[in-house]
């Protein structure tokens, strides 16, 4: 099969050695998998080669990546044109920014992936390609609690305990969050989110979301001051705005049905701040650094693996809801 051709000279041509499936996108269950790759340049001898470059394209060379054997993260979100949205830092809302995986753009799953060089970010020694990949998702966590204003001493409520909500938690925890108490349905996710140091868990069964909103502050010994919403269900939506104290904060990870029913009386009365959360932007170095230092730990999110060859079996296994994140692994000499 012939490698992939540059279309422009600020591109490189990587070989991807791991992607994670995941089977949330912001906490909506989908009909796809969102892979993301891990890539290891390989020499510039193999690949096709950049015949010019501008002065940007050297900079931005020398700067991210200083030889063709380094390791790289790919950001798989890069803006199209240079519109306010990337002037202003928030390059995520570009309405014409092209999305790795998203359709209509098309995914990453093969050896060789072409991608735009000031979007491959330099892994450090000791990071794996398997905590690389688990970036994205963790970036995800980083622009919802930034998003959500989480600091010392925050009480915070968790909607959800798939990989989102559990990398919240990691991220929230490593914000200053005093108590962060986490919902789902199923008890093995609360248990891993115990395990990843959940202060309360909570099992949501039949309750209405006043209930749950009730169950939640006698917990916490009152309202949390941030609710994350990570599962994109009307319910738990309502449940966040309920549960919040007034003057408190609801992000909105979970993208759900696109019209549902919400007490924005409730909110409003009570100036309870609803903000979205669409991505990520400016988080792959933060991201990177706090897996490197090793004060986040994700390795434990890793539950399944499988070759390339096996990615049908990989997406089934993510499709049907077991483990937590799923990852496949491109290189044919990475042992699984």
């Amino acid at each position: 099969m012939p490698l992939p051709l540059l279309r422009s000279q600020s591109e490189f041509l990587p070989q991807v050695t791991a992607l994670q499936s995941s089977r949330e996108y912001h906490g909506k269950m989908t009909t796809f998998a969102k892979p993301v790759a891990t890539i290891s340049l390989r020499p510039y001898s193999s690949v096709p080669r950049l015949l010019t470059m501008d002065a940007f394209a050297v900079t931005t060379f020398t700067k991210r990546i200083s030889a063709t054997s380094d390791r790289v993260a790919i950001e798989p979100g890069v803006p199209r044109e240079n519109d306010n949205f990337c002037k202003t830092g928030r390059y995520n809302l570009s309405p014409t920014a092209f999305a790795c995986s998203t359709p209509p753009d098309d995914g990453c799953l093969c050896r060789y992936y072409v991608h735009k060089a000031n979007f491959c970010h330099k892994l450090p020694e000791g990071v794996s390609y398997e905590e690389a990949a688990l970036i994205e998702p963790l970036s995800v966590g980083i622009h919802a609690c930034r998003r959500a204003g989480v600091t010392l001493g925050s009480n915070v409520l968790i909607c959800g305990a798939g990989p989102i909500g559990l990398l919240c938690l990691l991220v929230a925890k490593f914000m200053g969050a005093a108590q962060v108490l986490i919902t789902d349905l199923y008890p093995e996710r609360l248990l891993a989110a115990k395990e990843m140091g959940a202060d309360i868990t909570v099992q949501a069964k039949r309750e209405t979301p006043q209930e749950m909103a009730d169950i939640v502050s006698g917990h916490l010994s009152g309202m949390p001051d941030i609710t994350i919403e990570c599962t994109g269900a009307e319910a738990c939506i309502q449940t966040a705005i309920y549960a919040t104290r007034s003057g408190g904060t609801v992000a909105l990870v979970g993208l759900g049905s696109p019209m549902v029913n919400i007490p924005i009386v409730n909110a409003s009365s009570r100036e309870v701040d609803i903000k979205g959360i669409f991505r990520y932007c400016n988080t792959w170095p933060v991201a990177i650094s706090l897996v490197a230092s090793g004060r986040l730990n994700v390795r434990s999110l890793v539950t399944h693996r499988f070759s390339l060859e096996d990615s049908l079996q990989a997406f089934e296994t993510t499709h049907q809801g077991h483990g937590i994140k799923v990852m496949i692994r491109c290189d044919k000499d990475d042992p699984l």
